[in-house]
């Protein structure tokens, strides 16, 4: 995604921020985050964790607008989003981009968030919920609202989906072989794990992350890619 933000953003890339939830997982992803970013060539210039009790968002608000902030990174759940986009409206703050990952690519996020939440952009690793083209993710929602009616798809519905499907392929190509140990075996052979194409490439085998997203965008309550073509995949970029 750093690629994708200096390539978009241009200049304004060099003046971006990152404020996230102070949980300690959270931490640790942003930490890892900001260090990726900054060697991908973004200008990481400032950097804020957020309590959990913190109903005041007002302050670092004005940081951003103090400090000249241009692209706007958030990591937390979808109703700090709204709580953090509320007081940038109320501020009039308008940043060049926000940004947050597929946490908030959820219809409940869109409903909170109403206007406040118009241009907000994401990055994803699945298909498009609307894709209808996409065969597994409408298959995957006609179930949802077999087990669930009118219940929403999102990121977590979608991968416990695809772990399933893996799951159960494995097992079945196991057989009478299948125990723990074999399963687990199998498993760790699985490269560019899609899950019948409901994601990008996922490498089950090796637990590393998989490399292409694709680039949504919240226009008048509806998600619509900005990034080109299918996914934009490109190399990680090594922190360690």
């Amino acid at each position: 995604m750093a690629r994708y933000v200096i390539d978009a953003y241009g200049d304004d890339a060099q003046h971006t921020a990152l404020l996230y939830v102070n949980v300690a997982d959270v931490g640790d992803a942003a930490m890892s985050l900001v260090k990726s970013w900054t060697k991908a060539g973004v200008g990481m210039d400032y950097v804020q964790a957020i309590d959990v009790a913190e109903f005041n968002y007002a302050p670092y608000v004005q940081q951003l607008k103090d400090r000249g902030i241009k692209v706007v990174h958030y990591i937390g759940p979808y109703q700090f989003t709204v709580r953090l986009q509320q007081a940038m409206a109320q501020q009039d703050y308008t940043p060049t981009a926000f940004i947050q990952d597929q946490t908030i690519y959820d219809q409940r996020y869109v409903d909170e968030a109403g206007d406040v939440g118009n241009g907000t952009v994401v990055y994803v690793s699945t298909a498009r919920f609307d894709d209808t083209s996409n065969k597994e993710m409408q298959l995957y929602q006609q179930w949802l609202q077999q087990v669930r009616p009118g219940a929403s798809p999102s990121i977590y519905g979608v991968y416990a989906w695809s772990a399933t499907r893996l799951f159960v392929e494995q097992a079945v190509a196991l057989g009478g072989r299948l125990t723990r140990e074999t399963m687990i075996e199998a498993l760790r052979k699985v490269r560019g794990w899609t899950g019948n194409q409901i994601h990008s490439p996922q490498e089950v085998g090796t637990k590393v992350t998989g490399k292409c997203i694709r680039v949504v965008q919240l226009e008048a309550g509806r998600w619509k890619q900005i990034s080109p073509g299918d996914y934009l995949c490109s190399p990680l970029i090594s922190i360690a």
